[in-house]
């Protein structure tokens, strides 16, 4: 603390680089301060956070779990009767699902302990208490409180705001620049205080999370290109439009009055749907009269996920030529949007 004194001593009271960076470098930016011995021990869990959503749980489920799990294995307690997380319950098999997919982490901090031995699944308390035990001769440093280098500075000092400007610039330019893993699906913004974490806008497509609801979800557009060698009436020319049916919807073009072989290029937008596991779309085509409309022929196709899928649906007389998109909800595939799929970065 002398030499600290005496070099603090030393600065001008106005901030100058050339006499502020050496002391820096010397003395650091942050002292600790508060600080805790004793021992920890932690176990880390990743989650796939959106698979999570998509099989019902939710972070507070997986929590629970953990914990109780945690305590088991440590000797420490058992499940009550009537705890989501008990054997057979429907959280328990939803957990399950989940415990094959995620990682973990054992860490042991003070004493005399291996992760491998307090994690173990015998459920012996002994090794808890043991090691417990050891932490009265053998504590590490738990927790603390980091505090900036210019609070050691009298408050009447100006040496004090001099450092602190000086500890921020320091900071600024020797920090390194944080690289995010990936970007934010469609949609989602980065946080102004954390530019690695999405969020979204909660709707019918996603959460805050910008995790898809459930699977299946998906969006879908169908594009109408043209029709030709059409035959509706004896008298004249066609006056044709086309229908599209999916799940109790239907959306259709309008008409074009005297002509067999018509040109749409007419966008008809499903917007945000929901797939089953094979989901089938019909089409026809119709000729408008004065009296009753005529239908000329329908098809179906069951779709599958991919952007502008070609199709032709033959007629009796002719022939229709569209074209669709379905593309998944985030973190979701397959060729009806129900696998679960991680993020890319």
């Amino acid at each position: 603390m002398p030499h600290f004194s005496r070099a603090l001593s030393r600065l001008p009271p106005s901030y100058d680089s050339a006499a502020y960076r050496p002391f820096l470098a010397t003395y650091g930016t942050h002292y600790i301060s508060q600080a805790a011995l004793g021992g920890r021990v932690r176990q880390l869990m990743t989650a796939q956070t959106c698979r999570v959503v998509l099989d019902g749980l939710t972070a507070s489920d997986i929590k629970e779990c953990l914990a109780s799990q945690f305590s088991l294995n440590l000797g420490l307690g058992s499940l009550a009767s009537n705890s989501e997380c008990r054997e057979g319950s429907s959280h328990w098999h939803k957990w399950r699902s989940q415990a094959a997919y995620m990682e973990h982490r054992d860490e042991v901090t003070g004493g005399h302990g291996q992760a491998s031995l307090l994690f173990s699944t015998k459920q012996d308390a002994g090794v808890f208490s043991a090691w417990m035990e050891s932490l009265k001769t053998s504590p590490s440093l738990v927790s603390y409180s980091l505090m900036p280098i210019h609070t050691l500075v009298e408050p009447d000092d100006p040496r004090r705001e001099a450092l602190r400007q000086a500890v921020k610039k320091y900071v600024a330019e020797r920090g390194r620049r944080r690289s995010c893993p990936r970007s934010c699906p469609e949609g989602g913004k980065t946080y102004s205080w954390d530019p690695c974490k999405c969020y979204c806008f909660a709707s019918p497509l996603t959460n805050s999370m910008c995790c898809s609801l459930k699977r299946g979800m998906a969006r879908l557009k169908v594009r109408v290109l043209w029709a030709e060698d059409l035959w509706g009436d004896h008298m004249s020319a066609t006056d044709a439009y086309v229908r599209f049916l999916f799940q109790g919807r239907r959306l259709q073009t309008g008409h074009i009055e005297g002509d067999n072989n018509p040109i749409w290029f007419k966008d008809l937008d499903f917007g945000l749907v929901t797939l089953p596991a094979l989901p089938k779309m019909e089409m026809e085509v119709w000729d408008s009269d004065l009296w009753e409309d005529d239908l000329l022929g329908r098809c179906y196709t069951y779709l599958e996920v991919g952007r502008d899928v070609r199709h032709t649906c033959h007629l009796a007389h002719g022939h229709l030529q569209f074209s669709y998109t379905l593309e998944c909800g985030p973190n979701l595939g397959g060729n009806n949007c129900h696998e679960y799929v991680p993020a890319r970065g």
